[in-house]
Parts: C-alpha cells; structure tokens; sequence
C-alpha cells in the first residue's frame, strides 16, 4: 500500500510539470489514495500508524513538487503560492480529520474488546459468558456449565497484592487450559469450548459442550482441583488453593441460559458435606435456598405483622420437687408456610442481619410476662436465649437495666443463655461481655453443653452460673451408659466450680429419677411439660402448685 502511495505521488509530481489543473487533479487523486488507505488501515492499529506516518512526511513534498511543476508552465508567481499554500492546508485538515477517524475507531474497537474481555485477567467475561450459552441454546445443543470458586483468592489479594493476585491467577488458568486440552477429551467426546470465563469477582465458569455423564464431569473436576493444589511458589511461600465447584446441565436443569446460571449458582453455593467440594445442581436443595429467600423476605414484618409469640418451658428443681423457672422459646407462625422453628429462622436471622430486633422483641416481652408470673410464683426465674450476635451490643444491657427498673423486676432472676460455641474464641473478650451483664445483676447459663469443644475448666473462667446438658445425652441415658457417664461426670465437675445443672430432654419418670440421684440441680422436658403458650402456662402453674411434689403431679 505505502510503495504504490509513492508511486502515485511520484507520477502526479512528473505529470505536473505540463499542466497545471491536472496539477491539482493529481494531488486530489492522491488524497483520494490516501484517505482509502487511512480508511483500510483503520482496521489494523500497526498498519493505521505506518499509513499516517508516511502521509504525513510526503505530504508537504507533494504539494511542494505540484507546485514547482505548476510553476514552470504558469507565469504568475503569487498564483502558484496560493495554490501550494491552498492544498498544504488541504491536505492538513483531511489527515487530521482522517486521524481522529481512525482514533476514535480504535477507541471503539478497544470499547468492543472489554466488553467480551476482562480487564484484570484478560479472560471472557460474563458477557462472553452469556453469549456463548445463548448461542448453544439457540442450537438446543445440550451443555454443561461448570462455576468454580478459588477459596484462598482473597487471602492472596489481601497478602500479595492485587497485580500479583492477577497475575497468579492467571498462571493457573493458563495450567488448567494445557490439562483441559490434554486430558478434556478423554473424558468428553466432544468438549467444545473450554474456554475459562470470568463470571464474578471470584466465580469463573467453564462451558462443556455436548452430552457428559457425572463421571466425566468429575475428571474436569479433578483437573481443575489438582492444578489449584498443586500449588506455585512466591519466594518463600508455596500458595495451594482449593476450589467449590458447582454444575448445572442444559436441559436437565434449566431451559434458559439464565436459569442455567442461576442453578449452577446455587449448586456452587451449596454447603460442603463429608470433604465433597463439587455439587451438581439439586433440586431438594433449590427449593430450600428458595425457602430461606422467603423466609428472610418475611421475617422482615413478623414483629409489625404479630406473628412471633413466646412460649413457656417449665424447668423443675430436682431436690424440692417445686417449678423453679421456665425457659422462653420463640414460635413464629407464617400466614402462607405455618409454624417455623427456630432452628431453621434464626440462622437466617443472623445472616441477613435482623437477629438484633428478633432479640430485643423477646427481651422486651419476656419480661413483661416475668413480671405477671412473680404475681404467682414470687421466685420464679426466667430464662432467656440470646443470639452470639446480640451478646456485645451495648444496647441489649441497656435495654435489660431500663425493663428492670420499669417493671421492679429483681435482676437476680433473669438467665441470659447462651450457645457454647459462643464460648470459643477470645477468652478475655467474651469474659469482659460476660462481667457487664453480671453487674446488672442478672445470670448466665450456657446451653446445649457437650455439643462443643469447651472443657468445664475453661468455661470456669467464664463464670457461668448454670450449664445446660444438651438432650443428646439426656433422652437415652437409660440405655447409653456412655451417656449416663457423661451426665453424671458433669454434674460432679459443674458443682465443684459452683455452677447449678439443668438436664434438657428429661422424657419420663426413670431419667428424671436417675437425674436426681446424679445430683443434678434442675430438669427440663416434655415429661415435665411441653412449651406451652403464656395463658395455658399460667394455668399449668396453677395446677402443679397444689401438689406437695411435682412428680406425683406428672404420674398421676
């Protein structure tokens, strides 16, 4: 293209010399050469450069030859000025207009490519992603979307930096693209594309092509986990990662490219059992994560709606035989799903951040009801379960002095409970949080005792008032002498670090027969009483204080 543009230039100088307008014919010609040129070149960023520059050297020469040529056979001297200085001018402005053509073309095809391409990794985007899927449905070609999450990535950024963290993860994929090419067809006819897609900040995707069983499925898998654990060094340090993968297959799972993604998300989220870290989409666990999105969508007006109530648990002292105090449980009845317990709504509570009024709720009307139950039971004690989450808000002791002082309730009969997995963790932390409510006035129990990894004498640092022995180890101690070790070990080694003992899931007469004999303070469960609403509690209470002893109330 440059050897003909000289060429061009070259016959319009000589043709020049005999007549001046085809003089000015050949430089428009010329400028007609170049502006293609420029136009073609545009498309090629290395080849746009080499035009422009060539034009820009030749072309005052040009216009310098045509005139010269012109002014041999023209006698007007200021004439043929005006015409050079006419068509440098010229010539100017149409390169200049010609560059900002081709920039602002190489702007948009830069646009282009960061719109299919990330920028950190350089890997497909997401709407690489999508597009790619729609194309094969369109096909109704079946597919497999593979979403795979590096676990320790933050770490990296946060350590190394992000360029290095880029880089790293760069490195990887290149490796898992060398494995896929070797070793992807031996475990799919046709893999198709095996490009790596970034679809999140951390998710990225593989697309398989055509039909794949579970098993092949699982050799990608395995590609995908040995690179990542295998690791790379960074001087010293040898970075091993791990990855959650999640599948999802079109259409055994979705009909759209949307719903493909949106299910291979979900498998990805799904939560790791027995060391399995890859999961194909379920639909069992879809219409749970379904049912946690409501629940966390109505939660929100189930203290405005009236829909949380409070129901009682009586706990009964084993050495008088008399109702000591009761637990307070949440029940939450749903318009549209019914009862939900509270084992399933207040994880999602505390994961989406509306634990914190849930509490102060039961606070709020628990002790309301605590100051009608002392009418009847002067030294009835109530029990309170707190969220691990609620246990450092100031506001929470706040609330319990003001509710002390505004019902003249006595501090000393009110029980905050406690998880024992709250327990591990800083020890001097939890034990300052701890000392705050007991300068209140008010105790504190730890509940489901055993379930954890907490040793008494680490718990005797804490100062608990009460241990709670989790009915995992109650309902069977008749049959399990393992278990009827465990609770009378407890009792023994509670009482010894001043702690009282509450045995939860007493469920007939012969357990709570051998839980006095071990000694412990109080018992608990539905030989007892199941919970009962407020009202029905009352009159529960009414009926048991007529009996000298509450057993021969219960086996009557």
């Amino acid at each position: 293209m440059i050897a003909g543009v000289y060429i061009l230039i070259g016959i319009a100088a000589a043709v020049a010399n005999v007549d001046l307008p085809f003089a000015m014919q050949s430089t428009m010609v010329i400028v007609a050469i170049v502006l293609s040129a420029i136009i073609l070149a545009s498309q090629d960023k290395s080849n746009a450069k080499e035009v422009y520059f060539c034009v820009a050297i030749w072309s005052p020469i040009v216009a310098v030859l045509i005139g010269f040529a012109a002014s041999q056979s023209i006698n007007s001297t200021t004439e043929h000025v005006s015409i050079v200085n006419d068509s440098l001018i010229a010539l100017h402005l149409i390169l200049l207009l010609l560059f900002v053509i081709w920039h602002d073309a190489e702007k948009r095809r830069i646009y282009i490519h960061y719109a299919q391409f990330d920028k950190e990794t350089a890997l497909p985007n997401k709407f690489a992603l999508f597009g790619a899927l729609a194309k094969l449905e369109e096909q109704n070609k079946p597919h497999t979307l593979l979403l795979f999450k590096p676990l320790i990535l933050p770490s990296i950024r946060l350590n190394f930096g992000l360029t290095f963290a880029n880089q790293h993860i760069s490195k990887l994929f290149k490796e898992v693209h060398e494995q896929i090419n070797t070793y992807g067809s031996a475990a799919v006819a046709n893999k198709g594309d095996t490009h790596i897609y970034r679809l999140e900040d951390q998710v990225f995707a593989i697309v398989l092509d055509g039909k794949i069983e579970v098993s092949q499925v699982e050799q990608y898998v395995c590609i995908l986990s040995s690179v990542f654990e295998e690791g790379v060094w960074y001087k010293d340090t040898k970075i091993v990662d791990s990855l959650d993968v999640g599948v999802a297959n079109y259409p055994m799972h979705a009909k759209t490219t949307e719903k493909l993604v949106q299910r291979a998300l979900q498998a990805l989220n799904t939560k790791t059992h027995n060391g399995q870290r890859w999961h194909l989409f379920d639909v069992e666990s879809s219409m749970s994560s379904e049912r946690q999105l409501k629940l966390t969508s109505f939660l929100k007006s189930a203290i405005e709606q009236e829909q949380f109530s409070l129901f009682f648990q009586p706990q009964v002292d084993l050495k008088t035989g008399r109702v000591f105090g009761s637990e307070v449980l949440i029940r939450w009845l749903q318009p549209d799903l019914g009862y939900i317990p509270p084992d399933e709504f207040i994880p999602i509570a505390e994961s989406s951040g509306q634990i914190y009024e849930i509490t102060e709720w039961v606070v709020e009307q628990a002790l309301k009801y605590q100051a009608q139950i002392t009418k009847q039971i002067p030294e009835h004690v109530i029990s309170i379960n707190v969220s691990g989450r609620d246990l450092s808000r100031r506001e929470l002791s706040v609330q319990l002095i003001t509710l002390i002082n505004e019902l003249s309730l006595a501090p000393s009969q009110i029980m905050i409970e406690i998880t024992e997995s709250v327990t591990i963790g800083n020890e001097t932390e939890l034990k300052g949080m701890l000392d705050d409510y007991r300068s209140i006035g008010v105790k504190v129990a730890i509940d489901d005792f055993g379930t954890g990894y907490s040793s008494l004498a680490y718990l005797s640092k804490l100062g608990f008032d009460e241990l709670k022995i989790d009915k995992s180890f109650v309902m069977d101690i008749e049959t399990s002498k393992s278990n009827q070790t465990i609770c009378k070990a407890t009792c023994d080694m509670a009482h010894s670090l001043g702690s009282k003992v509450v045995a939860e899931g007493v469920e007939d007469i012969n357990s709570y027969i051998r839980l006095q004999a071990y000694g412990c303070d109080y018992a608990q469960g539905y030989f007892i009483s199941r919970p009962l609403p407020f009202n029905e509690f009352l009159s529960w209470l009414e009926k048991v204080n007529s009996a000298s002893d509450i057993k021969s109330f219960l086996i009557r």
